[in-house]
């Protein structure tokens, strides 16, 4: 059907069905950015004192610019070390399962 050929009432249902489904699409963004936050990788380096804000918002910045992982640009440029990248992936690890196992 056209759009031309559509009734208002048609239209109306469309743009109700159309916020629903936006409704949905900002909860499910929203239950996603509770579950990382605390798990991102950045979150973590910083909770462990290898990273300070100031420094994370710099990192993440670049890493839009060159498309990279986090933590490899952050040992690459010696901001953290090998060491300390390899303690907080296995926090995020642990904390990836700790979520599972509690939330099924």
């Amino acid at each position: 059907m056209r759009d031309e050929d559509k009734t208002r009432e048609q239209l109306i249902g469309e743009l109700v069905e159309l916020r629903r489904r936006v409704a949905e699409l900002e909860s499910n963004s929203q239950r996603l950015e509770e579950l990382l936050w605390g798990i991102r990788i950045g979150d973590i380096l910083v909770e462990m004192g290898y990273l300070t804000m100031a420094e994370l918002r710099k990192a993440l910045e670049k890493q839009k610019e060159a498309d990279a992982r986090l933590g490899r640009s952050l040992v690459e440029t010696g901001v953290i070390t090998e060491e300390q990248l390899r303690t907080a992936l296995r926090e995020q690890i642990k904390r990836f399962q700790r979520h599972f196992e509690d939330n099924g």
